[in-house]
């Protein structure tokens, strides 16, 4: 921001990788949670150990989190006064 860039020129990156690298993190766990469904099938309650649904909501949820986790330090960064952050010891 400090070199003439626009809020949306600073948000739209940050947040864009780190949706990404989420999103990456994300895939493998679903895969790990489904080889270790077997494991865990005596812990479960009225659900499958393989529910479509039950994926879908926890991979809902987790995205949810990372997007709040990601946007909120990307806002703050666009707030900051530019000629305050260089000067910053």
């Amino acid at each position: 921001m400090a070199l003439g860039a626009r809020p949306s020129d600073v948000l739209s990156p940050r947040a864009r990788r780190g949706s990404e690298h989420h999103a990456r993190r994300n895939g493998r766990r679903i895969a790990r949670a489904f080889a270790l469904s077997r494991v865990v099938t005596s812990l479960l309650y009225g659900v499958s150990a393989t529910d479509g649904a039950t994926y879908a909501a926890s991979a809902a949820a987790i995205v949810a989190v990372t997007l709040v986790a990601t946007i909120i330090p990307a806002r703050r960064a666009t707030r900051v006064d530019p000629t305050s952050a260089l000067r910053a010891d």
